[in-house]
């Protein structure tokens, strides 16, 4: 059977639509009110918008979203401690990171902070910072919440959860907690923009003195968001800025849909990624009926996870003969398949032909990030 292999020298994988697709309106969600009751349905409306379950923490789903709300974050990464920026991707796997966007000299460069409980001893709703800030902040899920340190300016990066996979989401939104503006430099809004650089759209939060604010952004005609830039009012929390004079705002709950991984598209033609693991051969020999067997060179300790698709456009999680049914059923893990020589080992794994005659394979290291994409015209 003959293979194809195409290379291109990247390090990740861009979401770039064919020239001749056109792009829909995107989808936005905005509500607010004076308790969490008064917001609930436009933030339920936005979990249907991105389809699917709450996919909570770990693996990867092709469907429903992830949620964070900072509740289980510990207390050794809460007030007055910091959370590290990669928390959510490292500790408590949802395949989102955190930079700060700073707009101010000072010593907590790239700091977040996560509000105390009550039961920590320290004041809550980030009192300990401000001592009217307790009042003026009320909660959507009790009882954390959250604020870049230094700047009311953050942006937040996507990967498939727990790897350095790049990723891209159909939406993303916000809960923010005392907006006093929708105009000018005081307004609270996100920005979302597509792995091309390009600016997909923005919103912004309505106006809830005292209250919550919420605004969702999501697309359903094949968009996807690699970046998100959020704006929380007009000024960092700390202990000279009171509400009174600036408008400072913290955040709640984020949701978002399910980190995808990226795929670079050049006109209709699919540009394919290889890196470290490499093809050396495909056969029928030796595979079960149905099957293909695909010989590899695989990086030691390191495991993968196959896709397959019949346009090299819409991916599935490919079968692979002898894989656990389920969210496993593509996780190929070389290390039950002999011993590593000391750099590089040489394994095999059965790909399902799902009775087609032609299909693409995207393999992802799950160690790495990097991806190879394979042909079987």
């Amino acid at each position: 059977m003959k293979t194809t292999v195409l290379k291109l020298k990247l390090t990740a994988l861009l979401a770039f639509p064919p020239a001749s697709v056109c792009l829909a309106a995107p989808v936005v969600r905005q509500g607010s009110g004076a308790n969490p009751a008064a917001i609930q349905a436009v933030v339920d409306q936005f979990r249907t918008d991105l389809g699917g379950a709450n996919n909570g923490v770990g693996g990867s789903f092709l469907t429903g979203r992830r949620e964070i709300n900072w509740d289980g974050v510990p207390d050794s990464f809460s007030e007055p401690n910091n959370l590290p920026v990669n928390f959510f991707n490292v500790n408590s796997p949802r395949g989102i990171i955190f930079n700060a966007i700073e707009d101010e000299t000072g010593a907590a460069l790239n700091q977040f902070a996560v509000s105390a409980t009550t039961a920590s001893g320290v004041a809550v709703r980030f009192g300990n910072l401000n001592a009217s800030y307790s009042a003026n902040f009320i909660t959507f899920s009790a009882q954390r919440l959250f604020v870049a340190r230094n700047t009311q300016l953050l942006e937040t990066t996507f990967f498939l959860p727990g790897t350095k996979m790049p990723a891209t989401v159909k939406g993303f939104g916000v809960v923010f907690s005392d907006v006093d503006s929708t105009t000018g430099g005081a307004r609270s809004l996100i920005r979302v923009y597509g792995a091309d650089g390009l600016q997909l759209s923005a919103a912004s939060a309505p106006v809830a003195n005292g209250g919550l604010s919420f605004v969702g952004i999501s697309f359903n005609a094949g968009e996807q968001i690699s970046r998100v830039v959020i704006e929380c009012g007009n000024a960092a929390l700390n202990a000279s800025n009171n509400d009174s004079t600036v408008d400072v705002v913290a955040m709640d709950d984020f949701i978002y849909g399910e980190p995808q991984p990226l795929t670079i598209v050049s006109g209709a033609l699919p540009v394919s990624v290889a890196v470290p693991l490499k093809f050396t051969g495909i056969t029928a020999a030796g595979a079960p009926v149905g099957f293909m067997r695909i010989s590899l060179q695989c990086s030691p300790g390191h495991t993968y996870r196959f896709y397959s698709s019949t346009d090299a456009l819409n991916w599935k999680p490919a079968l692979l003969s002898g894989a656990v049914a389920g969210p496993d059923q593509n996780l190929f893990n070389p290390r039950a398949n002999g011993v590593y020589l000391p750099e590089t080992a040489m394994a095999t794994a059965d790909l399902s032909k799902e009775g087609l005659a032609k299909l693409f394979y995207r393999v992802i290291d799950e160690t790495t990030g990097d991806v190879t994409m394979i042909g079987t015209p």
